[in-house]
């Protein structure tokens, strides 16, 4: 016999830590609803990716074009520097 939640007494009896399951009340299930990924969180990931794909298609191309950055390399690459 497997006894959960409990202490063996000293005289072979067995005594429960916890008797909150002893009170003979029907057991309630609760109705809850489905669960739902706040809007809030879609809101800011669709924000998130606007402002990356904005900084990388406008914000970022003038200031380091491609081809001037592979210009630069092999410039510095054949000079040894």
């Amino acid at each position: 016999m497997v006894y959960t939640n409990c202490i063996v007494k000293g005289n072979g009896g067995i005594s429960n830590l916890s008797k909150a399951h002893d009170n003979n009340a029907p057991a309630v299930a609760e109705q809850t609803g489905p669960r739902k990924v706040p809007r809030s969180l879609l809101v800011i990931i669709v924000l998130c990716l606007a402002a990356l794909y904005g900084w990388a298609a406008y914000g970022d191309a003038p200031a380091s074009a491609p081809e001037k950055t592979v210009k630069n390399f092999y410039a510095a690459y054949f000079s040894r520097d």
